[in-house]
């Protein structure tokens, strides 16, 4: 899940990407990548279109894309991707570098 900071519902042209990959939450746009659609293409458009120097936020859950049936997602469905999060993935250092935050086993 890439959190697209800069673009807000609504407010964009939300064809091809969007319509392919994207989901909203109120105005936040989330675009999903899982096995069904990954590619390394995918996922350097995703990292593109959110990536801002002093926000990146990308997370690896459990939860797959297909639990979002629609385009809109609600707040118990993030909730539930956050408690499922494996490895975070925060940019940092005004878009120098990134740090990662694994979730610890779980036993």
């Amino acid at each position: 899940v890439f959190d697209a900071f800069n673009l807000q519902f609504g407010c964009e042209d939300h064809t091809g990407f969007f319509e392919h990959f994207g989901h909203h939450y109120r105005s936040e746009i989330y675009y999903f990548v899982d096995a069904s659609n990954f590619s390394a293409e995918v996922v350097q458009e995703c990292l593109r279109i959110s990536n801002v120097i002093w926000h990146s936020l990308c997370i690896l859950t459990r939860v797959t894309s297909e639990y979002v049936l629609c385009k809109e997602i609600d707040f118990k469905q993030i909730q539930n991707m956050c408690a499922q999060v494996q490895l975070a993935v925060i940019g940092a250092y005004d878009g120098e570098g990134y740090i990662f935050w694994e979730a610890p086993n779980k036993s």
